[in-house]
Parts: structure tokens; C-alpha cells; sequence
């Protein structure tokens, strides 16, 4: 899983942050919802900052 976070600046999209992690062979048997929940609160455990 990864994210990027961008800053749009001229319609002209810019990276600020790239998070990438590795799932885990629990992980990859999760349903689309929890990968999409835990993919969010990974999220915000790295980018606490920027929110």
C-alpha cells in the first residue's frame, strides 16, 4: 500500500510526502472495507502533521 500526499498549485499537482508499507499475509485477506479503513488509519499515523 501507498499514499502520496500532493499540493495542487496551478492546477499542477505536487508531492510533499510518500508513505509506502508492505501488507502482510493477515492483511491480504482482509475485505475491500477494512483495507480501505486500515489504509486510512496508517494514513493518518504518518501524516498526524500535516492534518
Amino acid at each position: 500500500m501507498s499514499l502520496v500526499l500532493v499540493r495542487e498549485k496551478r492546477k499542477k499537482q505536487l508531492p510533499i510526502y510518500h508513505v509506502s508499507r508492505v501488507s502482510r499475509k493477515a492483511e491480504l485477506r482482509y475485505f475491500i472495507l477494512e483495507k480501505l479503513t486500515f489504509a486510512l488509519i496508517i494514513s493518518a499515523r504518518k501524516l498526524w502533521l500535516y492534518f
